[in-house]
């Protein structure tokens, strides 16, 4: 994203909100302070309200991985539900059955990958066990200690899926103290291509988003709406890739 824009001569400021939305608001404020003349942001969904003071003043603002109602602006976005779908798809194909799915609690993107797992169960005429669902903030002690309750259950998960690249770092964490081995104890798969997915032992099976493609696409938005502040807005939605490494312990491995 910063390369994108700095070829057509405009400056990158960086915010981290951490999916804190009181520390989306003192970035929002920050931004409005600094006259930018266009924002992307991925919002967290507590903090939906932070944009109405933004939005009012006539900012472009390009969304990117969420969507939030009740805003016309443009939007970059993934197709969470086939992608989340494709995966569930995959472990389902090679036997696990007691698929738990952790997903982010406050963000669209947790509850739509959670509705294409459900989707996956239900194309596959197999009911998920409830227990087995579990909602937590997007964070490595979250993804842990999720996890460490799944595997406290009589009857424990036979694979784990996650819906970012955090909580999968913590269930990892989690697997690692429990002792299990991955995947003869336990399945592992999750959304983020991490650097650390393929370098770890097993490495991780995942679903790759185009995280490059998704910056490029909405600076190259947003540069346009700022040169066009009446064209009318577009959404565009990119492909993932399914990369099935051993985590997953299906045949053809990469």
């Amino acid at each position: 994203m910063p390369g994108a824009a700095q070829e057509l001569d405009y400056n990158v400021m960086l915010c981290n909100t951490d999916e804190d939305p009181d520390k989306e608001k003192k970035c929002l404020d920050l931004l409005r302070v600094e006259n930018v003349a266009g924002i992307i942001i991925s919002p967290t969904k507590k903090g939906v309200a932070n944009f109405t003071e933004t939005y009012s003043l006539n900012i472009p603002i390009v969304m990117i991985d969420r969507h939030v109602s009740n805003f016309d602006v443009d939007n970059v976005l993934i197709d969470n539900v086939s992608s989340a779908h494709t995966i569930i798809t995959h472990l389902l194909g090679h036997g696990y059955r007691r698929i738990a799915g952790i997903f982010g609690s406050e963000s669209t993107t947790g509850q739509e990958r959670r509705d294409g797992f459900l989707k996956a169960h239900k194309d596959k005429d197999i009911k998920p066990a409830h227990d087995l669902i579990k909602y937590a903030d997007p964070k490595e002690d979250d993804g842990f200690k999720t996890a460490m309750k799944l595997f406290g259950l009589r009857d424990r998960p036979d694979a784990i899926f996650t819906s970012n690249s955090l909580l999968a770092s913590g269930v990892l964490r989690a697997i690692r103290q429990s002792k299990l081995q991955i995947p003869t104890d336990i399945a592992v798969a999750s959304f983020d291509d991490t650097s650390w997915a393929k370098l770890i032992e097993p490495a991780l099976t995942v679903i790759e988003q185009p995280t490059y493609e998704i910056g490029r696409t909405a600076t190259e938005m947003l540069i346009k709406r700022i040169n066009d502040p009446t064209r009318s807005n577009r959404e565009v939605v990119l492909k993932t890739k399914l990369i099935v490494r051993q985590s997953c312990g299906c045949p053809n491995n990469k």
